[in-house]
């Protein structure tokens, strides 16, 4: 994690991807049925957001957002353990993060008060310390 975002760069993020969310026009695609928050996803990160899309704005907190543990993640984390090489290994990996921001989606979607937000954004923010805190140790040794 070479670039680390400020507390303030995060809440921005969050709250930008939030209001994405809260003010897309739904109602453009109201005849589609997402199979699961994956498809949701998948759908969802190419939208344009300013001069971006979410899958680029997501990228730069990719770090910050908390693992969400479900049948689909804990198999693709174990799953990454069994491969056969590297590649194979980078693959799943790549897919367990979009399963996580998948996920992630969901749980801003479901963001009902100020108080629940501001848990998430501190949770993130907590993340983001611990993931520095690391990083830091890791260079020393």
């Amino acid at each position: 994690m070479e670039k680390i975002l400020a507390n303030q760069g995060i809440e921005y993020i969050l709250t930008t991807i939030r209001n994405f969310l809260l003010e897309y026009p739904y109602k453009n695609i109201s005849n589609v049925t997402f199979m699961n928050e994956y498809s949701f996803y998948l759908y969802m990160k190419n939208q344009n957001l300013g001069n971006s899309t979410l899958e680029n704005i997501m990228q730069k907190i990719e770090d910050c957002i908390p693992i969400t543990l479900t049948d689909k993640t804990h198999e693709l984390f174990i799953s990454s353990f069994n491969s056969k090489s590297d590649e194979e290994a980078n693959i799943i990996l790549e897919r367990l993060k979009d399963e996580c921001k998948a996920e992630f989606l969901r749980e801003i979607r479901l963001v009902k008060s100020d108080i629940q937000w501001k848990n998430l954004t501190e949770l993130c923010k907590k993340i983001r310390e611990e993931n520095y805190n690391f990083d830091f140790i890791l260079k020393r040794i």
